[in-house]
């Protein structure tokens, strides 16, 4: 109703009496946000049993461009308070509540928005995979990690959801940032995915990022069925189309036509990122935005058999369409089809300055870096680069003498890799602190990183992927010998007593003083 007070002390006050009709046994959620320029919205929600749903009208409301005389917010004001209401004859309020404190529960990560990842063109025969990540940004780069759920609407939906995530009627939970979910629809429409609620909450204001314009996706009862499995970059991987209908009498997919050749045209979108320089591979051709035919021969099953490769790494959408003619008497039949496939980088290569004679150990020469070259001392930094590559032959190494040769995949990005470093020489040395602990890869062909080992020595560096990779996981990879690094400088120290020159407890200044037996120094 009100916001009141000083900057320091504010007393806000919800009233809700009977006159307003509050529902009995629910919950209600004022969230106060003054963390934008001369303004003070609020939003109010409701939580009757399936999560909370902001109330019409009350959706970031400025209430101090309706308050007289009000002091300017704090800045980072933020403010929730939750309550439930009793019987719906009762008065229900939060009164006068105040505020006077510099900081009181500082809030931690909040989800900025739910992004929803998927094809427009889905089967009522089949589940529509959704791939649902947590953003802590507004462009997703990273991801919301802690264990969160999310009330997926429409509520009738059917959906399941692939391990570790876990469903519970139309709420699905997650850890990880992401997690993959599959939604049937039984008959053939066209329907709006949303995030209903969620818990923890996403920030005010909050935009639930889709594939589509409205977060739409169509359900037809006959189409293309694509399955592309997630690949590895640059490895031809086996997939499957299938031209299927629905089942007269079950909610299956059955052939919609058999034994026979058809020409099918592919296209290929970049999906996350939303660009690149590779083409999809079908069948030995390159497919793109414009659309490409290819002959493709269906078995008895209605299921014609696919090669694909990607030379990058990312998210892709891949899509098929038949159209008839009268030549195979079906001119009027058109089936379309979509699949979304990840393809992930076959590992990183680890690069240093290190001389590339640098084989025995100990022995190797000093560290040198810079121009002009000079030499790098523990604690000093120097550059590792880190490339991720493509596949070239299956069970290749992950190191950098096996990976120096494979081609970068520019397209990879991805957060909070983690960096280690293991002693090689000394054989009884430690290892040291590494320096930055992780880092984060960015999209181009080599990402670099200024780097430091607080140890002497010769090393070898580690970088691991800990996140998933749209729900896939990533390799590492283990760069050669990182070193010699030096000592930055020697400190010398010494212990010995000395015994008086004329044999009493003292000695004139300038008598000679000799040490005495078995404590001369060292």
């Amino acid at each position: 109703r009100y916001i009141a007070g000083t900057a320091a002390n504010l007393n806000p006050g919800v009233d809700s009496a009977a006159s307003t009709s509050a529902a009995p046994g629910h919950t209600y959620q004022i969230t106060v946000d003054g963390r934008f320029s001369n303004e003070a919205r609020v939003t109010v929600e409701r939580n009757s049993g399936a999560g909370f749903e902001v109330l019409p009208g009350l959706n970031a409301v400025n209430v101090l461009a309706a308050v007289n005389n009000q002091a300017p917010l704090p800045s980072d004001f933020y403010l929730s308070l939750t309550g439930s209401t009793g019987g719906s004859t009762n008065i229900h309020e939060l009164d006068d509540l105040q505020v006077c404190a510099t900081d009181i529960n500082p809030i931690g990560q909040q989800i900025d928005h739910f992004e929803f990842i998927y094809t427009a063109s889905a089967l009522t025969c089949n589940p529509q995979p959704v791939t649902i990540r947590a953003c802590l940004n507004s462009s997703c780069s990273s991801l919301y990690t802690d264990p969160v759920s999310v009330t997926l609407k429409p509520a009738n939906w059917t959906a399941t959801a692939t391990a570790p995530a876990s469903v519970s009627g139309s709420t699905i939970t997650f850890s990880g940032g992401s997690a993959l979910a599959q939604l049937r629809v039984p008959t053939a429409s066209s329907v709006a995915l949303a995030a209903q609620s969620s818990v923890p909450t996403t920030k005010p204001n909050s935009q639930t990022v889709c594939s589509t314009a409205g977060c739409q996706i169509n359900y037809a009862d006959s189409g293309l069925l694509l399955q592309v499995p997630n690949l590895l970059a640059a490895k031809p991987t086996p997939a499957t189309i299938s031209a299927v209908r629905k089942s007269d009498n079950a909610l299956q997919c059955v052939p919609a036509f058999a034994d026979v050749t058809r020409s099918v045209s592919f296209t290929s979108v970049y999906s996350d990122p939303n660009n690149g320089t590779q083409p999809v591979v079908v069948n030995a051709s390159d497919v793109g935005a414009t659309p490409v035919s290819v002959n493709l021969k269906f078995d008895s099953t209605g299921t014609a058999p696919l090669t694909v490769r990607y030379d990058d790494a990312g998210l892709l959408n891949l899509s098929a369409r038949y159209s008839g003619n009268a030549a195979n008497g079906d001119e009027d039949l058109v089936l379309n089809g979509a699949d979304q496939f990840v393809s992930k980088p076959y590992g990183l290569l680890l690069e240093t300055n290190t001389t590339s004679g640098c084989t025995a150990g100990i022995n190797c020469p000093p560290y040198e870096e810079g121009s002009p070259s000079t030499v790098r001392r523990a604690g000093d930094p120097f550059k590792l680069r880190i490339t991720a590559v493509r596949w070239q032959s299956d069970g290749e190494a992950l190191t950098a003498a096996a990976l120096a040769d494979n081609p970068p995949t520019p397209n990879f990005q991805m957060g909070d890799i983690t960096l280690t470093s293991a002693v090689v020489a000394p054989s009884d040395g430690v290892a040291g602190a590494l320096s930055p602990g992780d880092y984060d890869h960015l999209l181009g062909s080599q990402t670099s990183v200024d780097t430091a080992i607080s140890e002497v020595g010769v090393f070898r560096l580690s970088a691991t992927p800990t996140a998933s990779y749209f729900g896939e996981t990533v390799s590492g990879g283990t760069s050669g010998l990182v070193g010699r690094f030096i000592p930055a400088y020697l400190g010398a120290a010494g212990d010995a007593s000395l015994t008086p020159s004329c044999g009493s407890a003292f000695s004139y200044q300038g008598q000679p003083m000799g040490f005495a037996a078995g404590r001369e120094p060292t």
